[in-house]
Protein backbone atom coordinates (compact mmCIF):
# COMPACT_ATOMS: atom_id res chain seq x y z
CA UNK A 1 0.00 0.00 0.00
CA UNK A 2 1.63 3.42 -1.34
CA UNK A 3 0.67 6.91 0.54
CA UNK A 4 -0.56 8.47 -2.29
CA UNK A 5 0.89 11.50 -0.91
CA UNK A 6 4.70 10.75 -1.73
CA UNK A 7 3.87 11.26 -5.82
CA UNK A 8 5.00 15.01 -6.81
CA UNK A 9 1.50 16.47 -7.87
CA UNK A 10 1.11 19.11 -10.96
CA UNK A 11 -0.37 22.47 -10.11
CA UNK A 12 -3.11 23.20 -12.00
CA UNK A 13 -1.76 26.75 -13.10
CA UNK A 14 1.13 24.71 -14.65
CA UNK A 15 -1.19 22.24 -16.50
CA UNK A 16 -2.77 25.37 -17.72
CA UNK A 17 0.18 27.02 -18.84
CA UNK A 18 1.09 23.68 -21.14
CA UNK A 19 -2.20 23.09 -22.24
CA UNK A 20 -1.96 27.71 -23.45
CA UNK A 21 1.27 26.74 -24.67
CA UNK A 22 0.05 23.70 -26.34
CA UNK A 23 -2.57 25.72 -27.85
CA UNK A 24 -0.74 28.40 -29.35
CA UNK A 25 1.46 26.12 -31.02
CA UNK A 26 -1.53 24.38 -33.11
CA UNK A 27 -2.37 27.67 -34.15
CA UNK A 28 0.85 28.50 -35.63
CA UNK A 29 0.85 25.11 -37.15
CA UNK A 30 -2.34 25.63 -38.18
CA UNK A 31 -1.14 29.29 -39.97
CA UNK A 32 1.99 27.92 -41.37
CA UNK A 33 -0.35 24.37 -42.93
CA UNK A 34 -3.11 27.36 -44.49
CA UNK A 35 -0.35 29.45 -45.86
CA UNK A 36 1.69 26.13 -47.35
CA UNK A 37 -1.44 25.25 -48.88
CA UNK A 38 -2.35 28.83 -50.18
CA UNK A 39 1.34 28.78 -52.04
CA UNK A 40 0.18 25.25 -53.60
CA UNK A 41 -2.85 26.78 -54.83
CA UNK A 42 -1.00 29.61 -56.14
CA UNK A 43 1.39 27.39 -58.23
CA UNK A 44 -1.37 25.10 -59.22
CA UNK A 45 -3.10 27.76 -60.91
CA UNK A 46 0.00 29.30 -62.20
CA UNK A 47 0.25 25.47 -63.70
CA UNK A 48 -3.05 25.62 -65.32
CA UNK A 49 -2.74 28.85 -66.81
CA UNK A 50 0.45 28.28 -68.56
CA UNK A 51 -0.70 25.17 -69.61
CA UNK A 52 -3.88 26.41 -70.69
CA UNK A 53 -2.28 29.55 -72.72
CA UNK A 54 0.03 26.85 -74.70
CA UNK A 55 -2.43 24.30 -75.44
CA UNK A 56 -1.61 24.42 -78.80
CA UNK A 57 1.32 24.12 -78.27
CA UNK A 58 1.74 21.39 -76.17
CA UNK A 59 -0.55 20.00 -78.53
CA UNK A 60 1.58 19.86 -81.48
CA UNK A 61 4.83 18.69 -79.10
CA UNK A 62 6.57 21.98 -79.20
CA UNK A 63 6.76 22.37 -75.78
CA UNK A 64 6.17 19.82 -72.76
CA UNK A 65 5.29 21.26 -69.36
CA UNK A 66 5.40 19.38 -65.63
CA UNK A 67 5.17 20.55 -62.04
CA UNK A 68 7.55 18.60 -59.50
CA UNK A 69 7.65 19.44 -55.92
CA UNK A 70 6.52 22.88 -56.72
CA UNK A 71 9.01 23.67 -59.52
CA UNK A 72 7.16 24.04 -62.76
CA UNK A 73 9.82 23.23 -66.01
CA UNK A 74 8.49 24.30 -69.57
CA UNK A 75 10.46 22.71 -72.06
CA UNK A 76 10.99 23.85 -75.54
CA UNK A 77 11.90 21.15 -77.95
CA UNK A 78 15.28 22.31 -79.12
CA UNK A 79 15.12 22.19 -83.16
CA UNK A 80 12.16 24.34 -82.98
CA UNK A 81 14.01 27.15 -80.99
CA UNK A 82 18.26 26.51 -82.81
CA UNK A 83 20.11 25.11 -85.77
CA UNK A 84 22.34 22.65 -84.84
CA UNK A 85 25.77 24.13 -83.17
CA UNK A 86 23.84 27.74 -83.73
CA UNK A 87 22.44 29.89 -80.86
CA UNK A 88 20.18 32.23 -82.96
CA UNK A 89 17.16 31.97 -82.41
CA UNK A 90 14.89 30.55 -85.56
CA UNK A 91 11.55 31.83 -86.83
CA UNK A 92 9.37 29.05 -85.41
CA UNK A 93 11.45 29.18 -81.84
CA UNK A 94 10.47 33.07 -82.09
CA UNK A 95 6.97 32.36 -82.66
CA UNK A 96 6.94 30.12 -79.51
CA UNK A 97 8.80 32.00 -76.94
CA UNK A 98 6.18 35.07 -77.94
CA UNK A 99 3.53 32.64 -76.84
CA UNK A 100 5.96 31.70 -73.84
CA UNK A 101 6.54 35.36 -73.18
CA UNK A 102 2.94 36.04 -72.97
CA UNK A 103 1.74 33.57 -70.80
CA UNK A 104 5.16 34.19 -68.34
CA UNK A 105 4.54 38.02 -68.00
CA UNK A 106 2.01 37.56 -65.07
CA UNK A 107 4.45 35.07 -63.19
CA UNK A 108 5.16 37.35 -59.80
CA UNK A 109 7.97 36.17 -57.19
CA UNK A 110 9.51 32.74 -58.85
CA UNK A 111 13.21 32.77 -60.52
CA UNK A 112 12.62 31.59 -64.17
CA UNK A 113 15.66 29.67 -65.24
CA UNK A 114 16.59 29.33 -68.59
CA UNK A 115 18.76 26.53 -69.06
CA UNK A 116 20.66 25.64 -72.38
CA UNK A 117 21.87 22.38 -73.63
CA UNK A 118 23.64 20.88 -76.38
CA UNK A 119 24.35 16.46 -77.42
CA UNK A 120 27.51 15.82 -77.58
CA UNK A 121 28.81 16.85 -81.14
CA UNK A 122 31.73 18.56 -80.33
CA UNK A 123 32.01 22.49 -82.01
CA UNK A 124 34.03 22.97 -85.53
CA UNK A 125 37.10 24.42 -84.94
CA UNK A 126 35.87 27.87 -87.04
CA UNK A 127 32.62 28.48 -85.30
CA UNK A 128 32.01 31.51 -82.41
CA UNK A 129 32.16 28.81 -79.66
CA UNK A 130 35.09 27.14 -78.44
CA UNK A 131 32.92 24.44 -76.96
CA UNK A 132 29.25 22.99 -75.68
CA UNK A 133 29.01 24.92 -72.94
CA UNK A 134 29.83 28.06 -74.33
CA UNK A 135 27.00 27.35 -77.47
CA UNK A 136 24.25 26.03 -74.69
CA UNK A 137 24.93 29.04 -72.33
CA UNK A 138 24.85 31.60 -75.54
CA UNK A 139 21.58 29.51 -76.22
CA UNK A 140 19.97 30.04 -72.25
CA UNK A 141 21.26 33.63 -72.74
CA UNK A 142 19.60 34.11 -76.62
CA UNK A 143 16.63 32.67 -74.95
CA UNK A 144 16.81 35.00 -71.65
CA UNK A 145 16.87 38.49 -74.18
CA UNK A 146 14.03 37.28 -76.19
CA UNK A 147 11.87 36.74 -73.35
CA UNK A 148 12.98 40.35 -72.15
CA UNK A 149 12.19 41.71 -75.03
CA UNK A 150 9.20 40.51 -74.59
CA UNK A 151 8.08 42.10 -71.54
CA UNK A 152 9.06 39.41 -69.10
CA UNK A 153 10.47 40.44 -65.71
CA UNK A 154 14.48 40.80 -66.34
CA UNK A 155 14.81 40.82 -62.21
CA UNK A 156 13.26 37.54 -62.63
CA UNK A 157 15.23 35.76 -65.51
CA UNK A 158 18.75 33.63 -65.00
CA UNK A 159 20.50 32.05 -67.60
CA UNK A 160 22.32 28.33 -67.11
CA UNK A 161 24.20 26.34 -69.44
CA UNK A 162 24.57 22.63 -69.25
CA UNK A 163 26.67 21.98 -72.55
CA UNK A 164 26.45 18.28 -72.78
CA UNK A 165 27.01 17.01 -69.52
CA UNK A 166 23.31 16.56 -68.32
CA UNK A 167 21.57 15.81 -71.57
CA UNK A 168 17.70 15.37 -71.62
CA UNK A 169 18.09 12.51 -73.89
CA UNK A 170 20.87 9.92 -74.30
CA UNK A 171 23.19 11.12 -77.40
CA UNK A 172 22.70 6.94 -78.74
CA UNK A 173 20.54 8.16 -81.85
CA UNK A 174 20.19 11.34 -83.87
CA UNK A 175 16.94 11.74 -83.17
CA UNK A 176 17.82 11.87 -79.24
CA UNK A 177 20.69 14.17 -80.18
Amino acid sequence: HRDLHSFPTRRSSDLLEEQQALIQQLVRSKVLLEKAKAELEKRSGEYEQLAQALREEIATGQVEISELRGRMTLRLKDQILFASGSAAINREGRAALDRVASALRGIRGRTLRVEGYTDNVPVGPSGPYPSNWELSTARAVAVVRYLQERGVDPTLLAAAGYGEFHPVAANDTPENK
